[in-house]
């Protein structure tokens, strides 16, 4: 008797997403009997390469087809497939019309399953995400994107023969976390080492550098002919504002110690929380505040544990200046560093690589990727410390936030100065922090939930705080009348807006003997 197939089970592939561009004006043009032939003419040629690359066609949606690769080295079967595609279809004609094609690829576990007796299909996050890309080829005028996972897994004899230009800490609709993912360009794999030290200059956050190198490279390769225009100017426009961002936000410490009364009120609550979780007797040699500004939390916790020595980092050079003429003893010590940046740049300008307490009071949110900078905090925490974190919650000033955009819109100038623009901030909920905790190997001890109402000050402070990167591309009197504006509407929704904290209490995962 025949073994029965099971219904559903997990499985690790990679799913491709093909999309014929601009094939609905087509459609509108050409008879429905010529339509079949093209579509006909041209799955043909693509389900043969999917096949001699070890895939199968999932299915047809209309335009676009997506298959599945699940053989032992699928990462690289699909990017051959595509590539392969790309290639042998570029300069082909079907009945006269050379057709262009978008390209995802994403890899993982998924279920595959049968349902209503239909073929079997495969469900999961990595099969939404290689959709995803697929649309995003549109954006970044990409021929093929895959995802990290992909990448990854790809052995080193394929990725020489490919050019790999990664686009780091993108966020994508329905990914909880950002990612990186690559543009595919074959036969270009010069291009690659040049690309990567500019995105290299930019992630260790030396955005003028980043932005020197990307104009270079925006010029060359444009004379070159090469595609790589839009994704150039990506990186240069979010070096341009990381840097403004860098430079300016609270900036001015003592303009901060006056729109700060969120914080330091912050700050009590969190050692609060402290005092009734931590042990009585416990007494940290090292503690590091991350996230330090003008030093306020940094002094409740120095009178807490008078014995300890007490560093102090910010990405504000302004702030740094500052805190350290406040503290003027051997045992304190500030740098100016993102906690946010490659763990062994962190290590190189820290006095110490272990800490017995690492606090951070209303700054975690602002850092976009939160898994890299637990992680981060899990690898400086020495094996019995402790982390105690305040955050902003999710839904935290959304009102606000959303006031902002819809004051830039009756100006009209939205979408004129704020194309693709993202709110430099990450809100998570409690399940979410949570998850990411443990993620980076600590053991969540208390996530705190808690909503407050707005204080009648909330307006004037986000104005001089929250407010600051909508108002950065603005010229001087639009900034101006921006936050006139503002502060008057917000005034009149105080009462609506959401105010969510979580404050977090984790520690090292103790090691199995």
């Amino acid at each position: 008797m025949p073994r029965k197939e099971k219904k559903a089970y997990k499985t690790n592939a990679s799913v491709l997403f093909l999309d014929i561009r601009n094939f609905t004006n087509l459609t509108d043009l050409l008879t429905p009997k010529l339509i079949a032939a093209i579509l006909d003419n041209f799955y043909s040629d693509i389900k043969e390469i999917i096949k001699k690359n070890n895939g199968k066609i999932d299915k047809y949606i209309g335009d676009a087809v997506m298959a599945v690769f699940s053989g032992d080295n699928h990462c690289a079967d699909a990017l051959k497939a595509a590539c392969s595609i790309i290639k042998n279809t570029a300069h082909k004609k079907y009945y006269d019309f050379e057709l262009r094609t978008g390209i995802g690829i994403a890899s993982g576990d998924m279920l595959s399953i049968s349902l209503v007796n239909s073929p079997r299909t495969v469900l999961g996050s990595s099969v939404n995400l290689a959709a995803r890309l697929e649309t995003l080829t549109k954006k970044f005028n990409a021929q093929l994107l895959i995802d990290d996972t992909t990448f990854n897994e790809i052995d080193a004899q394929t990725k020489s023969k490919f050019c790999f230009l990664p686009i780091t800490n993108l966020i994508i609709r329905g990914i909880y976390t950002p990612i990186t993912i690559y543009m595919i360009m074959p036969e270009k794999k010069d291009l690659e080492k040049i690309f990567i030290n500019a995105v290299d200059l930019f992630n260790e956050r030396k955005f003028e550098n980043a932005i020197s190198k990307f104009s270079e490279l925006l010029a060359e390769f444009k004379n070159k002919g090469i595609p790589t225009e839009i994704i150039t100017k990506h990186y240069l426009s979010r070096a341009l504002e990381g840097m403004a961002h860098k430079n300016q936000f609270f900036a001015d410490p003592m303009k901060y110690d006056s729109y700060s009364k969120t914080q330091f009120m912050q700050a009590n609550r969190l050692l609060t929380v402290i005092e009734q979780i931590l042990p009585s007797d416990f007494m940290p040699e090292n503690i590091l505040d991350i996230g330090c500004g003008s030093g306020s939390f940094t002094k409740i916790i120095a009178d807490k544990y008078s014995k300890s020595k007490i560093e102090g980092i910010d990405i504000s050079q302004q702030m740094i200046e500052h805190v350290k003429s406040k503290f003027k003893e051997d045992k304190y010590r500030f740098s100016e560093l993102d906690i946010e940046d490659d763990i062994e740049r962190i290590k190189s300008k820290l006095a110490n690589h272990k800490y017995d307490l690492i606090v951070s009071n209303s700054a975690l949110h602002w850092a976009i990727d939160q898994n890299k900078v637990y992680k981060n905090i899990a690898e400086l925490l020495s094996d019995s410390g402790w982390v105690c974190i305040h955050q902003g919650g999710y839904g935290t000033y959304s009102e606000l936030r959303e006031l902002a955009i819809t004051l830039l819109q009756k100006k009209g100038i939205l979408k004129q100065k704020f194309k693709n623009f993202q709110y430099p901030a990450r809100y998570l909920n409690e399940e979410e922090l949570k998850k990411v905790l443990r993620k980076s190997g600590l053991e969540v001890i208390s996530v705190i939930g808690k909503n407050e109402k707005a204080s009648a000050s909330l307006p004037q402070d986000f104005a001089n705080a929250g407010l600051l990167p909508y108002l950065e591309p603005l010229n001087y009197a639009e900034k101006q009348c921006l936050k006139e504006n503002f502060i008057n509407e917000a005034n009149r929704i105080l009462e609506k807006v959401t105010i969510h904290r979580l404050y977090a209490i984790a520690r090292k995962k103790p090691r199995c003997l």
